[in-house]
């Protein structure tokens, strides 16, 4: 009898935490991938493909605020840091998905996307983008 009044008063006491927001929304993992279940985790992109970062999310309310900020860092050796894309979305806990097509005319180099959760930057994650062919003809 003990037992199912330990576990009871345990479940009163984190829904009263989450209640008044002491228990907070956290980022518990940050990964790249090739793919937008996030199967396939990578660090590496071809300029035409669909870059993918998977953000899991616990003890997050639904209102909570998630943004991913896309840059090009750096690009033959030059620094550049130049912002490609902002996505803000508001969600609950749960594995998020944000993506950025990118484009066979965007350069080889280095890239990164900052998560920042409710407006605070959590994650910057770095990955590169594979440098265009060099033309053998022309």
């Amino acid at each position: 009898m003990k037992k199912y009044f330990f576990i009871s008063g345990t479940i009163i006491l984190l829904a009263i935490l989450t209640g008044c927001g002491l228990v907070k929304a956290k980022i518990d993992r940050v990964y790249l991938a090739s793919d937008q279940n996030g199967v396939n985790r990578v660090d590496s992109f071809e300029r035409d493909s669909v870059f993918y970062i998977i953000v899991e999310l616990k003890n997050a309310p639904d209102d909570t605020e998630l943004k991913a900020v896309w840059t090009l860092v750096e690009s033959d050796g030059e620094k550049l840091n130049t912002r490609l894309d902002e996505t803000i979305i508001k969600t609950g806990s749960g594995k998020i998905t944000f993506s950025l097509k990118g484009d066979s005319d965007w350069q080889g180099g280095s890239y990164q996307v900052e998560i920042y959760l409710n407006g605070d930057r959590q994650e910057t994650i770095h990955f590169s983008v594979a440098e265009p062919p060099t033309d053998v003809f022309g």
